[in-house]
């Protein structure tokens, strides 16, 4: 399974957490994305959370794109035919919600894969696991 973690300097701790409790090095592959504003320079250090994911015995790359994410989130998961795409949620007041919308909402309601949002570290149990289709 193709995982795309989108970081942010808000948030991205707490996918890429999840990314590593919820998948199965043995299968999986993590693409790290950012999406990044040409005037704004990220603080983290993409390279260490590339190495951890390698370290867990996971395939990863990190990519980082110009523009607006959720144009770039649709391109990539085509482009690098991603299967879950796992995002950050913040803590934003409805009027900024309003006016600027939300990018794990947008990703719900508009991305063609499977979405999982991550709303802080939690222990998971178990990796997630693919379904086997059934006919019925």
């Amino acid at each position: 399974m193709k995982v795309l973690v989108l970081l942010s300097d808000t948030s991205s701790l707490i996918p890429f957490n999840m990314a590593m409790k919820v998948g199965d090095p043995e299968r999986d592959e993590i693409l790290l994305f950012s999406a990044s504003h040409p005037k704004v320079r990220s603080n983290l250090n993409y390279t260490k959370l590339v190495d951890k994911a390698k370290q867990e015995g996971f395939l990863c790359s990190h990519i980082v794109s110009t523009g607006e994410v959720t144009d770039l989130l649709e391109k990539n998961i085509k482009d690098f035919e991603i299967d879950l795409v796992i995002v950050g949620c913040r803590e934003v007041s409805a009027m900024k919600k309003a006016l600027f919308g939300s990018v794990s909402e947008f990703a719900t309601q508009n991305l063609s894969c499977s979405v999982l949002i991550a709303k802080r570290d939690t222990e998971v149990i178990a990796p997630l696991t693919p379904c086997v289709e059934m006919d019925l």
